[in-house]
Protein backbone atom coordinates (compact mmCIF):
# COMPACT_ATOMS: atom_id res chain seq x y z
CA UNK A 1 0.00 0.00 0.00
CA UNK A 2 1.02 3.42 -0.85
CA UNK A 3 3.25 5.08 2.08
CA UNK A 4 4.15 8.09 0.45
CA UNK A 5 3.20 11.64 1.78
CA UNK A 6 -0.28 12.50 2.02
CA UNK A 7 -1.89 15.66 1.69
CA UNK A 8 -5.15 16.29 3.08
CA UNK A 9 -7.34 18.44 1.42
CA UNK A 10 -10.32 18.20 3.57
CA UNK A 11 -10.11 18.89 7.49
CA UNK A 12 -11.92 20.87 9.99
CA UNK A 13 -11.20 22.31 13.15
CA UNK A 14 -13.54 23.91 15.75
CA UNK A 15 -13.20 25.26 19.15
CA UNK A 16 -15.94 25.60 22.35
CA UNK A 17 -14.10 27.86 24.03
CA UNK A 18 -14.48 30.48 20.69
CA UNK A 19 -17.30 33.00 21.67
CA UNK A 20 -18.58 32.20 17.92
CA UNK A 21 -19.44 28.26 18.11
CA UNK A 22 -20.57 26.28 15.48
CA UNK A 23 -24.27 26.15 16.05
CA UNK A 24 -25.14 23.07 13.82
CA UNK A 25 -23.05 21.23 16.48
CA UNK A 26 -26.10 21.47 18.61
CA UNK A 27 -27.78 18.47 16.66
CA UNK A 28 -27.91 15.65 18.27
CA UNK A 29 -28.54 13.20 15.19
CA UNK A 30 -29.78 13.23 11.68
CA UNK A 31 -30.53 10.49 9.02
CA UNK A 32 -27.26 11.20 6.89
CA UNK A 33 -24.90 10.98 9.80
CA UNK A 34 -26.32 8.96 12.39
CA UNK A 35 -25.74 10.06 16.00
CA UNK A 36 -23.13 12.80 16.62
CA UNK A 37 -23.04 13.88 19.55
CA UNK A 38 -19.47 12.97 19.77
CA UNK A 39 -18.86 16.07 18.01
CA UNK A 40 -20.29 18.62 19.62
CA UNK A 41 -17.32 19.37 21.60
CA UNK A 42 -13.75 21.24 20.60
CA UNK A 43 -11.67 19.91 17.91
CA UNK A 44 -8.37 21.56 17.68
CA UNK A 45 -5.64 21.01 16.01
CA UNK A 46 -3.89 18.46 19.10
CA UNK A 47 -6.58 16.70 18.58
CA UNK A 48 -6.06 16.63 14.66
CA UNK A 49 -2.36 15.88 14.99
CA UNK A 50 -3.09 13.42 17.41
CA UNK A 51 -5.25 11.72 15.05
CA UNK A 52 -2.94 11.80 11.34
CA UNK A 53 -0.11 11.00 13.89
CA UNK A 54 0.43 7.43 12.09
CA UNK A 55 -0.05 8.65 8.85
CA UNK A 56 2.41 10.53 6.21
CA UNK A 57 0.11 14.16 6.77
CA UNK A 58 2.41 16.24 5.68
CA UNK A 59 -0.07 18.68 4.55
CA UNK A 60 -3.54 19.88 5.31
CA UNK A 61 -6.18 21.86 4.19
CA UNK A 62 -8.97 23.55 6.35
CA UNK A 63 -12.57 23.87 4.56
CA UNK A 64 -14.61 26.10 6.52
CA UNK A 65 -16.85 24.70 9.18
CA UNK A 66 -19.66 26.94 9.03
CA UNK A 67 -18.23 29.58 11.83
CA UNK A 68 -20.98 31.64 12.73
CA UNK A 69 -21.62 34.97 11.33
CA UNK A 70 -20.81 37.34 13.53
CA UNK A 71 -18.45 38.88 13.23
CA UNK A 72 -17.71 37.57 10.33
CA UNK A 73 -16.80 34.61 8.33
CA UNK A 74 -13.15 35.54 8.21
CA UNK A 75 -13.14 35.14 11.84
CA UNK A 76 -12.05 31.56 11.22
CA UNK A 77 -9.45 32.40 8.86
CA UNK A 78 -7.74 35.06 10.81
CA UNK A 79 -7.88 31.98 13.78
CA UNK A 80 -6.54 29.50 11.11
CA UNK A 81 -3.92 31.53 10.66
CA UNK A 82 -2.88 31.67 14.24
CA UNK A 83 -2.87 28.16 14.51
CA UNK A 84 -0.85 27.51 10.97
CA UNK A 85 1.96 30.00 12.49
CA UNK A 86 2.78 27.99 15.40
CA UNK A 87 1.60 23.99 14.35
CA UNK A 88 2.72 24.20 10.47
CA UNK A 89 -0.92 23.16 10.06
CA UNK A 90 -3.25 23.76 7.90
CA UNK A 91 -1.49 25.10 4.80
CA UNK A 92 -4.29 26.30 3.01
CA UNK A 93 -7.58 27.41 3.78
CA UNK A 94 -11.15 27.67 2.24
CA UNK A 95 -13.28 29.82 3.86
CA UNK A 96 -16.76 30.81 4.53
CA UNK A 97 -18.86 32.84 1.71
CA UNK A 98 -22.78 33.31 1.62
CA UNK A 99 -22.78 34.01 -2.04
CA UNK A 100 -26.46 35.19 -1.39
CA UNK A 101 -25.38 38.38 0.40
CA UNK A 102 -24.55 41.89 -0.88
CA UNK A 103 -20.82 42.26 0.68
CA UNK A 104 -19.47 39.28 -0.91
CA UNK A 105 -16.49 41.27 -2.49
CA UNK A 106 -15.91 42.84 0.81
CA UNK A 107 -15.57 39.69 2.44
CA UNK A 108 -13.65 38.11 0.09
CA UNK A 109 -10.82 41.27 1.02
CA UNK A 110 -11.47 40.81 4.67
CA UNK A 111 -10.32 36.93 3.91
CA UNK A 112 -6.95 37.66 1.72
CA UNK A 113 -6.32 40.57 4.49
CA UNK A 114 -6.50 37.72 7.28
CA UNK A 115 -3.85 35.14 5.39
CA UNK A 116 -1.98 34.78 2.73
CA UNK A 117 -3.48 31.11 2.87
CA UNK A 118 -6.72 31.82 2.32
CA UNK A 119 -7.30 30.39 -1.36
CA UNK A 120 -11.10 29.41 -1.65
CA UNK A 121 -14.50 29.33 -0.53
CA UNK A 122 -16.95 26.87 0.19
CA UNK A 123 -20.96 27.96 0.23
CA UNK A 124 -22.97 24.70 0.64
CA UNK A 125 -25.93 23.99 -0.83
CA UNK A 126 -27.95 20.23 -0.13
CA UNK A 127 -31.10 20.39 -1.40
CA UNK A 128 -32.07 16.57 -2.40
CA UNK A 129 -35.27 17.04 -4.48
CA UNK A 130 -37.06 13.29 -3.40
CA UNK A 131 -36.68 12.94 0.51
CA UNK A 132 -37.27 16.36 2.93
CA UNK A 133 -34.96 15.44 5.50
CA UNK A 134 -32.20 16.26 3.12
CA UNK A 135 -33.10 20.14 1.98
CA UNK A 136 -31.05 22.36 3.79
CA UNK A 137 -31.18 25.62 2.13
CA UNK A 138 -35.08 27.04 1.14
CA UNK A 139 -34.03 27.40 -2.53
CA UNK A 140 -31.34 26.08 -5.47
CA UNK A 141 -28.65 28.09 -5.46
CA UNK A 142 -27.13 27.17 -8.37
CA UNK A 143 -30.28 28.67 -10.45
CA UNK A 144 -30.26 32.20 -8.42
CA UNK A 145 -29.61 35.22 -10.60
CA UNK A 146 -27.77 36.85 -7.02
CA UNK A 147 -25.73 33.92 -6.57
CA UNK A 148 -24.42 33.09 -9.95
CA UNK A 149 -23.06 36.86 -10.58
CA UNK A 150 -21.87 36.85 -7.00
CA UNK A 151 -19.72 33.54 -7.94
CA UNK A 152 -18.12 35.48 -11.14
CA UNK A 153 -15.91 37.03 -8.10
CA UNK A 154 -14.09 33.59 -7.86
CA UNK A 155 -12.72 34.40 -10.99
CA UNK A 156 -11.72 38.24 -10.24
CA UNK A 157 -9.61 37.23 -7.15
CA UNK A 158 -8.39 34.30 -8.43
CA UNK A 159 -10.43 31.87 -5.38
CA UNK A 160 -11.43 28.35 -6.09
CA UNK A 161 -14.60 26.58 -5.23
CA UNK A 162 -15.99 23.95 -3.18
CA UNK A 163 -18.87 22.37 -4.32
CA UNK A 164 -21.03 21.00 -1.00
CA UNK A 165 -24.08 19.40 -2.57
CA UNK A 166 -25.80 16.14 -3.31
CA UNK A 167 -25.74 14.30 -6.45
CA UNK A 168 -29.46 15.72 -8.01
CA UNK A 169 -27.41 18.66 -8.23
CA UNK A 170 -24.83 18.03 -10.04
CA UNK A 171 -26.07 19.07 -13.52
CA UNK A 172 -27.06 22.59 -12.13
CA UNK A 173 -23.31 22.54 -10.45
CA UNK A 174 -21.92 21.34 -14.06
CA UNK A 175 -23.71 24.35 -15.93
CA UNK A 176 -22.07 26.25 -13.10
CA UNK A 177 -18.75 25.03 -13.82
CA UNK A 178 -19.20 25.56 -17.76
CA UNK A 179 -20.03 29.51 -17.05
CA UNK A 180 -17.14 29.77 -15.38
CA UNK A 181 -14.77 28.03 -16.90
CA UNK A 182 -11.71 30.16 -15.72
CA UNK A 183 -12.84 29.06 -11.65
CA UNK A 184 -11.26 25.92 -10.21
CA UNK A 185 -14.19 23.76 -8.58
CA UNK A 186 -13.71 21.19 -6.40
CA UNK A 187 -16.95 18.70 -5.69
CA UNK A 188 -16.68 17.44 -2.14
CA UNK A 189 -17.49 13.73 -1.21
CA UNK A 190 -17.68 12.12 -4.77
CA UNK A 191 -21.62 14.12 -4.48
CA UNK A 192 -22.67 12.35 -1.31
CA UNK A 193 -24.43 9.57 -2.47
CA UNK A 194 -26.90 9.02 0.12
CA UNK A 195 -28.97 6.55 -1.71
CA UNK A 196 -27.55 3.66 -2.92
CA UNK A 197 -30.94 1.54 -4.36
CA UNK A 198 -30.08 1.15 -7.90
CA UNK A 199 -32.04 3.50 -9.71
CA UNK A 200 -30.55 6.59 -7.13
CA UNK A 201 -27.45 4.89 -7.61
CA UNK A 202 -27.84 5.53 -11.46
CA UNK A 203 -28.70 8.90 -10.93
CA UNK A 204 -25.61 9.52 -8.71
CA UNK A 205 -23.55 8.02 -11.85
CA UNK A 206 -25.20 10.32 -14.35
CA UNK A 207 -24.67 13.39 -12.28
CA UNK A 208 -20.76 12.19 -12.16
CA UNK A 209 -20.68 11.80 -15.45
CA UNK A 210 -22.13 15.31 -16.29
CA UNK A 211 -20.08 17.14 -13.75
CA UNK A 212 -16.84 15.22 -14.88
CA UNK A 213 -16.79 16.46 -18.82
CA UNK A 214 -15.53 20.17 -17.41
CA UNK A 215 -12.07 20.02 -16.75
CA UNK A 216 -11.77 22.88 -14.48
CA UNK A 217 -14.21 20.10 -11.95
CA UNK A 218 -12.23 18.09 -9.35
CA UNK A 219 -13.54 16.04 -7.30
CA UNK A 220 -12.86 14.22 -3.54
CA UNK A 221 -12.40 10.89 -2.82
CA UNK A 222 -13.91 11.36 0.54
CA UNK A 223 -16.59 11.05 3.36
CA UNK A 224 -18.20 7.62 1.60
CA UNK A 225 -18.40 6.72 5.13
CA UNK A 226 -20.99 9.16 5.78
CA UNK A 227 -23.27 7.73 3.47
CA UNK A 228 -22.62 4.01 4.59
CA UNK A 229 -22.08 3.93 8.29
CA UNK A 230 -21.54 -0.07 7.63
CA UNK A 231 -18.51 0.54 5.13
CA UNK A 232 -15.94 -1.42 4.02
CA UNK A 233 -12.99 -1.19 1.51
CA UNK A 234 -15.23 -3.59 -0.69
CA UNK A 235 -18.35 -0.81 -0.73
CA UNK A 236 -16.40 1.72 -1.43
CA UNK A 237 -14.33 0.41 -4.07
CA UNK A 238 -17.28 1.48 -6.53
CA UNK A 239 -18.09 4.37 -6.00
CA UNK A 240 -13.89 4.99 -6.19
CA UNK A 241 -13.89 3.73 -9.14
CA UNK A 242 -16.39 5.28 -10.90
CA UNK A 243 -14.98 8.64 -9.81
CA UNK A 244 -11.46 7.85 -10.96
CA UNK A 245 -12.72 6.52 -13.84
CA UNK A 246 -15.20 9.86 -15.08
CA UNK A 247 -12.23 12.49 -14.05
CA UNK A 248 -9.02 10.83 -14.21
CA UNK A 249 -6.34 10.68 -11.98
CA UNK A 250 -5.02 14.06 -12.12
CA UNK A 251 -8.62 15.75 -11.04
CA UNK A 252 -8.57 13.41 -7.72
CA UNK A 253 -8.06 13.95 -4.10
CA UNK A 254 -8.24 11.67 -1.25
CA UNK A 255 -9.47 13.38 1.53
CA UNK A 256 -10.57 12.76 5.62
CA UNK A 257 -13.34 15.35 5.98
CA UNK A 258 -12.25 14.49 9.71
CA UNK A 259 -13.64 14.71 12.69
CA UNK A 260 -17.09 14.67 11.18
CA UNK A 261 -16.06 10.97 9.55
CA UNK A 262 -14.10 10.23 13.00
CA UNK A 263 -18.03 9.09 13.23
CA UNK A 264 -17.59 5.83 11.15
CA UNK A 265 -13.63 4.96 12.01
CA UNK A 266 -10.14 6.14 12.63
CA UNK A 267 -8.05 7.78 10.79
CA UNK A 268 -6.19 4.60 10.19
CA UNK A 269 -9.11 2.75 9.46
CA UNK A 270 -10.71 5.07 6.47
CA UNK A 271 -6.77 6.06 5.26
CA UNK A 272 -5.84 2.14 5.11
CA UNK A 273 -9.10 1.41 3.52
CA UNK A 274 -8.57 4.06 0.89
CA UNK A 275 -5.20 3.06 0.66
CA UNK A 276 -6.17 -0.65 -0.10
CA UNK A 277 -8.87 0.40 -2.64
CA UNK A 278 -6.16 2.61 -4.89
CA UNK A 279 -3.49 -0.02 -4.90
CA UNK A 280 -4.34 -1.00 -7.97
CA UNK A 281 -2.73 2.04 -8.84
CA UNK A 282 1.17 2.81 -9.94
CA UNK A 283 3.18 4.47 -7.25
CA UNK A 284 3.11 7.80 -9.78
CA UNK A 285 -0.68 7.50 -9.79
CA UNK A 286 -0.88 7.53 -6.07
CA UNK A 287 1.58 10.33 -4.95
CA UNK A 288 -0.77 12.48 -7.09
CA UNK A 289 -4.45 11.25 -5.70
CA UNK A 290 -2.82 11.21 -2.06
CA UNK A 291 -0.60 14.47 -2.60
CA UNK A 292 0.50 16.78 -5.44
CA UNK A 293 -3.01 17.00 -7.44
CA UNK A 294 -4.03 18.62 -3.51
CA UNK A 295 -1.05 20.59 -3.34
CA UNK A 296 -1.61 21.93 -7.08
CA UNK A 297 -5.27 22.85 -6.80
CA UNK A 298 -5.16 24.70 -3.49
CA UNK A 299 -1.65 26.18 -4.64
CA UNK A 300 0.27 24.75 -1.48
CA UNK A 301 3.81 25.04 -2.13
Amino acid sequence: MYSGQITDPHQHLWSYDNKYAHGWLQMKSHPWTGDWTMLAKSYVIEDYLEDIKNQNVTKSVHVEAEWADEPGAWGETIWLENISKKYGFPNSIVGHINLLNDDVESVINKHLESSEKFVGIRHNQFNHDKDKDFIFSDINMMQDDKWLNNFKLLNKYNLSFDLGCFYNQLFDGSQVAKDNPDTIMILNHVGQPIKREKEEFERWKSGIKKISENPNVNCKLSAVTMTDHNWSAESIEPIFDYVIESFGIDRCIVASNFPVDKLYGSYDDIFNAYKKILEKYTEEENIKLFSTNANRIYKIK
